[in-house]
């Protein structure tokens, strides 16, 4: 998982220590690697609640270097956080801090629309 600002669950019960988002080389070597291994996804973590998202940058990096398609999650709270991945070629989103932020369904089908037609 990618450091996302804040002592993520995942660390406190494992004690991993997690990969600075900006790692570049780091993370195409783990986009790669599971891509050798027959994975068709690669899901990059910033933790529940995270203060920061994985950047666009570092989805843009493996998309533009690696044929596997990347999943995003954690921190995304808004639909202006979807938006900021336009252009990225992100396959997916986990928005569990959005949902809990009680958004509209209507609001919700709407963000749906805007990140199947930024395509």
């Amino acid at each position: 998982y990618l450091d996302g600002g804040n002592l993520s669950s995942l660390q406190k019960e494992s004690g991993q220590i997690p990969i600075d988002p900006y790692d570049y080389e780091l993370i195409l070597s783990y986009a790669y690697l599971s891509k050798n291994f027959g994975f068709k996804y690669i899901y990059l973590e910033a933790g529940s609640g995270a203060i920061n998202k994985v950047p666009p940058s570092s989805v843009q990096n493996i998309s533009s270097n690696c044929d596997i398609q990347v999943i995003v999650g954690g921190g995304i709270t808004s639909p202006i956080d979807i938006k900021e991945y336009c252009g990225t070629n992100v396959s997916a989103f986990v928005i569990g801090n959005l949902i809990e932020s009680k958004i509209s369904v209507a609001e919700l089908t709407k963000l749906t629309e805007v990140s199947i037609n930024a395509e």
